[in-house]
């Protein structure tokens, strides 16, 4: 009976062992667990470098594991028979498969689940022993698995899973609304095009170069911006910008008379399908708030600014007193309704029309 109870005993506590082993190992975050490796703890580190070579201490858990069920059936079976006859066989077989299930699998994996944050650290201490005393297992199987092992050097993490923790970060309170769709924006961000967040050429506010400074200074445009660009000849040959400080500068030198050509500062090109992160460092580089977009021919397509580029990281519309309109784009888009009407087209509604009359 003694015997019985020990070969019963182990089982379940080796199988234990394995089974809150194995769910700590798999659900411990490697960002959880960098942040204790940098404070130097080696217990991080070594877990960090478990689940960097996973098939190590995952070869170490199931080879323990295996043997302790093994064995530990067996010996639990023989001294059921010893002990209580054949006819009892299988009921020992039974209610030791249940013991296994509850105790050794179910109960040990839903506490390495939920509290791997407690138990990581011991864990990994203990997962070490494990590994030294079944390393001859582990270089076998490390030898088989490296058939199956991927080639190419993938990323552990995706952007989209980065978003994807930050939406959860949101859904569980530990981020704010807003924090999570900023960190949401900027993993996305070098998908966004400069055509997607520009000023479009038909709401671009632009005036000639040869504006004389208190004419511009006097008109209404004078009040919208603090950038304004200009053009040559052309409202479509943009050939820079000024700014409202130093018009304003010009008005208090008495120099109204110039013209704004004077003033004028150049500004960079960019192309409508670069992506924003190529917008920002080209600003940045440049010291520039404001760039000229011109389409894949070069001809001219709106204008974009660092404002622009920050609205679209912090994923809503930084508005002033100035700002008539909160979005130039869909105003954009509003004229051109206006103005398609004239010319009996419609794009997409012309369509459903069509189909309306027939």
């Amino acid at each position: 009976m003694t015997l019985l109870i020990l070969f019963l005993a182990l089982t379940l506590v080796v199988s234990f062992l394995c089974s809150i082993l194995e769910a700590t190992l798999l659900s411990s975050s490697v960002p959880y667990l960098l942040k204790y490796g940098e404070e130097g703890r080696k217990s991080a580190m070594i877990m960090i470098d478990y689940k960097s070579n996973i098939d190590k201490p995952l070869t170490a858990i199931l080879s323990l594991n295996t043997f302790a069920n093994t064995f530990g059936a067996a010996g639990v079976g023989a001294q059921a028979v010893e002990v209580f006859g054949d006819i009892y066989f299988g009921l020992a077989s039974m209610l030791l498969t249940f013991a296994v299930l509850f105790f050794s699998e179910i109960i040990p994996k839903t506490l390495g689940a939920n509290y791997w944050k407690q138990l990581v650290f011991p864990a990994a201490i203990t997962l070490r022993v494990i590994v030294f005393i079944s390393y001859p297992l582990v270089l076998i199987a490390k030898f088989l698995t490296s058939f199956l092992a991927k080639k190419d050097n993938q990323s552990t993490v995706s952007r989209e899973e980065v978003a994807a923790i930050a939406q959860l970060g949101e859904s569980e309170g530990v981020l704010e609304e807003d924090e999570s769709r900023v960190i949401s924006n900027l993993v996305n961000l070098k998908n966004v095009k400069i055509r997607e967040v520009m000023t479009p050429r038909t709401v671009v506010l632009a005036i000639p170069q040869t504006m004389k400074i208190h004419e511009f200074f006097e008109s209404d445009d004078f009040k919208k911006h603090s950038r304004i660009p200009v053009y040559k000849d052309d409202a479509d040959n943009i050939s820079g910008y000024i700014l409202k400080i130093d018009v304003m500068a010009k008005i208090a030198e008495g120099k109204t008379k110039i013209q704004v050509s004077s003033i004028r500062r150049n500004a960079i090109v960019v192309y409508e399908n670069f992506s924003i992160p190529v917008l920002f460092k080209k600003l940045m580089d440049a010291h520039e708030h404001i760039a000229i977009v011109v389409d894949e021919y070069g001809v001219f397509a709106g204008v974009v600014t660092m404002e622009d580029v920050m609205e679209t990281m912090l994923g809503q519309e930084i508005l002033d007193e100035n700002d008539a309109q909160a979005d130039l784009q869909q105003t954009a888009r509003d004229k051109w309704k206006e103005r398609s009407k004239g010319l009996n087209f419609n794009g997409h509604e012309s369509g459903e029309d069509e189909k309306n009359s027939e």
